[in-house]
């Protein structure tokens, strides 16, 4: 608890109260009781201050107990025993480990096992630090009490272990694995147990600790126990999964009796809160409930160890189609089910859907697609999608249902079906597949919602190269596209989207025959959009009166980017883009994001996420070049990624103000966008030179007097918020040339493959 002090008064006050209300409590209902833990992180925090503090209004209260007064008129620790009398008169005698044995030893099993919850709760949520001394006298307590009940046993020893006393709990650890090998009885209690066991191996303690034979005796009775004939006594699906990733990295093998209890025990944990009346094998299991916590990492584990999951597979494969058949009200389990299966956190490399399940759900598919209308198979592939279950025969059984019912697709479902047929990671790469789609997309342009016809249209244009697009979609159906286009009124906000859409998929290159009125109903009205663009972008927020307005105006647009084809001529006419990056730089920044998504998987949830590069040379105008004594900050390549979760949006925020944009309703925060992350790193390096902390205080004057190049690669296309961050760092430095490449030409040569942007699909 910080010091022997403290840990004394603690006892103290807990056996004041385990004779009033919180004997026979739960712990949560006793820690009220206790106080609130910001006293005890103010008693922490007094350790190095030993003087009386002065109380804010926030924990006045929480410091008015008994223990408070008790704390702040005695000494703190040993180290402080002589700076002032103690509260029973005595002069300079501090509190030793023989005060703290005889307060331990005056409390009763259930008030040492709360005190040692206590003490890990306080450790987890309020960082409290290590102390040998009470770690030291828990686990003299441990040793000395011999029938000190199981559990309060272990959470001793755990809280022992916490506070640093690994060394000492080790040398009970072989009493304790006879004590439950003997038992078999409690889960809790070998669950502990056996993170001490894999905490005293991190430590290096495992040398003096149990033996093999020791340790698989605790696995013995922790799987199998007395439990046999009634599977609800066993360990939970949780348990299992910290079992074995306990025995993975102690590197012990299991026998295959323990695999097979593991098996069972998820086989039970399958049943979650259903109780059947009747039970055929897991038959009466079969339903909407959700999985239990870890489910899917215990899956994968026990299948990386030649577990047989054949029935636990079954079931699992039924509990999934039949979320899905029962549409919305099945929509958060289905979602919790593929979260838990796609476990790929932890370690684990592997899904647990790999696990011999995928067959059997591509089975269960092929089945039941009669039963899925079109919602029902838009929801599934949507859940699919957006929970990175990527495998390529669930993707296969999904995009061939498709396929199937081209003729059929309701309008309202058409435009999704065909953007997550986009969305796949395993969709075919020829583009004669979204051919197949154009071809029947004639009566949904004219029916679909202007919502729906921008994602139509924005689908098309990244799936189909500029000949097809204009051969495949716009010529066969360009009444349909004329009429939508010649009443943009209609169209209402989403008319961006139909523009950058149209004017994007029919490029602007030679030698592609587009109708006569492409260039009045298409080309002129996107030029007028972006000339509209171009200024608000050069105002930035100052110019249009405020952040408000600024932000407000970029949304308005409801478009992520201006699309491949206009997004070089736009950064030009911004002038942070009429230069391209020099050959070198973009080799570098090449082959240091193509090495990061050759070692990602496409399931990955960073996948999805951009990679970036940057390099730059900043000094003070001095003449015409920079000096080498007068460059302010440099760096030749630094690697980057988008990481807006790790990043306050308000940072710089002055200077670079962003704005969530995005297309339709995929609207995101792009504060930790490559572009502005990099312009940060430049902000942050000119702050580490006093000279430049100077012209950046200087304010305007100051900052037009720093020269020099920024190189920024990106293997997105720019967005608009990262354009106006450009454009706003451009107008406060106009002496920095800034260079942006993205991974597209006219920057590269030619187009990447689809796993060079978004990670491997063969490793699937």
């Amino acid at each position: 608890f910080g010091s022997d002090r403290v840990g004394v008064l603690l006892c103290q006050r807990m056996h004041a109260l385990a004779s009033g209300v919180s004997r026979g409590r739960p712990f949560s209902r006793w820690r009220r009781q206790f106080g609130p833990p910001a006293h005890f992180e103010l008693a922490w925090r007094s350790l190095n201050t030993p003087a009386t503090p002065s109380y804010s209004s926030s924990t006045s209260a929480a410091c008015a107990s008994d223990m408070d007064v008790a704390f702040w008129a005695t000494d703190v620790d040993d180290e402080y025993g002589e700076m002032g009398a103690a509260a029973d008169g005595s002069e300079g005698r501090g509190v030793g480990s023989r005060d703290l044995l005889s307060a331990l030893r005056a409390m009763d099993a259930e008030e040492l096992g709360n005190l040692a919850k206590l003490r890990s709760f306080l450790s987890k949520k309020r960082g409290v630090p290590k102390t040998p001394l009470l770690a030291q006298a828990f686990a003299a307590e441990l040793g000395a009490r011999k029938r000190l009940p199981l559990l309060q046993a272990t959470r001793l020893a755990e809280a022992a272990a916490s506070l640093g006393g690994v060394a000492a709990v080790v040398a009970q650890m072989p009493s304790l694995c006879h004590r439950i090998a003997q038992r078999k009885s409690h889960r809790e209690a070998m669950s502990v147990l056996i993170t001490l066991v894999q905490m005293s191996d991190d430590l290096g303690a495992s040398r003096v600790g149990p033996t093999e034979a020791e340790i698989l005796s605790v696995f013995k009775a922790f799987f199998i126990g007395n439990h046999c004939n009634n599977p609800a006594e066993g360990p939970n699906p949780p348990a299992v999964a910290a079992a074995l990733e306990c025995a993975d990295r102690l590197g012990c093998g299991l026998p295959p009796v323990m695999l097979k209890a593991a098996a069972s025990a998820l086989c039970t944990g399958l049943s979650g809160g259903d109780k059947p009346k009747s039970r055929k094998g897991l038959a009466g299991l079969v339903g909407g409930g959700r999985p239990t916590p870890r489910f899917g990492e215990a899956m994968a584990r026990s299948a990386a160890r030649g577990a047989d999951l054949a029935e636990v597979n079954r079931v699992v494969a039924s509990k999934l189609i039949e979320n899905a058949l029962r549409g919305e009200s099945g929509r958060q389990a289905l979602d919790e089910w593929l979260w838990q299966l796609r476990c790929t956190w932890d370690g684990i490399e592997r899904a647990a859907i790999d696990c011999g399940l995928e067959e059997l759900l591509v089975e269960r598919l092929q089945r039941e697609w009669c039963n899925f209308d079109d919602a029902l198979l838009v929801g599934f592939a949507r859940l699919v999608q957006d929970t990175r279950s990527h495998r390529p025969g669930v993707w296969k059984s999904i995009l061939g249902e498709m396929q199937r019912r081209l003729p059929t697709l309701s309008t309202e479902h058409f435009a999704h079906c065909v953007d997550l047929a986009r969305k796949s990671t395993f969709r075919p790469s020829d583009p004669a597949f979204f051919q197949e789609f154009a071809r029947h997309v004639g009566p949904i342009l004219s029916q679909a919602s202007p919502e729906d016809l921008a994602r139509l249209l924005h689908t098309f244009c990244l799936t189909l190269p500029e000949p097809l697009f204009m051969s495949s979609l716009v010529v066969p159906h360009a009444e349909a596209i004329r009429a939508r286009m010649a009443q943009p009124e209609k169209l209402g906000t989403h008319l961006h989207g139909v523009l950058q859409a149209l004017a994007n998929g029919g490029g602007k290159g030679e030698g592609v025959v587009r109708p006569s009125w492409w260039r009045s109903l298409v080309l002129r009205p996107w030029a007028r959009e972006m000339r509209t663009l171009t200024q608000l972008l050069r105002s930035g927020p100052s110019g249009l009166g405020g952040r408000a307005a600024y932000v407000g105006s970029m949304e308005a647009y409801i478009i992520g980017d201006v699309g491949r084809v206009w997004s070089q001529p736009l950064m030009a006419a911004l002038q942070f883009a009429h230069r391209h990056p020099p050959p070198a730089f973009l080799r570098r920044a090449l082959r240091c994001t193509l090495r990061q998504r050759r070692a990602m998987l496409a399931s990955d949830m960073a996948a999805g996420r951009a990679l970036g590069f940057v390099a730059w040379r900043l000094g003070q105008r001095t003449g015409q070049h920079i000096e080498e004594e007068g460059v302010l900050t440099e760096n030749v390549g630094l690697p980057l990624a988008s990481v807006a979760r790790l990043m306050d949006e308000e940072e710089d925020s002055s200077l670079l103000l962003t704005a969530r944009v995005g297309f339709l309703e995929k609207a995101y925060r792009r504060h930790g966008d490559v572009e502005r992350v990099a312009l940060l790193a430049v902000l942050k390096g000119l702050r580490a030179h006093e000279t430049g902390r100077s012209l950046l205080r200087r304010g305007g004057e100051g900052m037009a007097c720093i020269t020099g190049v920024v190189d920024i690669y990106v293997d997105r296309i720019t967005c608009l918020s990262c354009l106006g961050v450009l454009a706003q760092f451009k107008k406060a430095f106009p002496g920095v040339e800034v260079r942006v490449a993205c991974a597209f030409p006219p920057w590269l040569p030619r187009k990447l493959p689809y796993e060079r942007y978004y990670g491997m699909v063969n490793r699937e």
